[in-house]
């Protein structure tokens, strides 16, 4: 019976590991996106005078920060609020390590790119 508990928080931490993996990579496109967006910015909106650019910019930043939260915090803050705080460092320690595995590997390609 011991060994069935075992394997059952076995899963259930695999789980929340595949979900941070998952929350990781949509965290990872979403940035690859708004750094896509900045850089084409100027050819598809033209040169932004006065006050508008850098109110775009602030804006884009804070919409940034939100939907990072969301994606890093919201899935283990949901697991917390559940009770299932063991559950919930899992899953936000899974979305961490994945987000470091993703960083280290960027900078390793761009190592071996230059």
């Amino acid at each position: 019976m011991c060994w069935l508990i075992s394997i059952n928080k076995f899963m259930n931490n695999q789980k929340h590991a595949l979900i941070g993996f998952f929350l990781a990579i949509g965290l990872f496109v979403y940035v690859l996106l708004v750094v896509f967006f900045l850089s084409h910015a100027e050819r598809l909106f033209g040169k932004m005078q006065g006050l508008i650019a850098p109110a775009t910019f602030l804006l884009l930043f804070v919409f940034s920060a939100l939907v990072s939260g969301l994606l890093v915090l919201g899935y283990p803050l949901w697991l917390y609020f559940e009770g299932r705080k063991k559950e919930a460092l899992v899953a936000f320690g899974s979305v961490v390590g994945w987000l470091f595995l993703l960083l280290v590997g960027l900078l390793t390609w761009r190592l071996l790119n230059q």
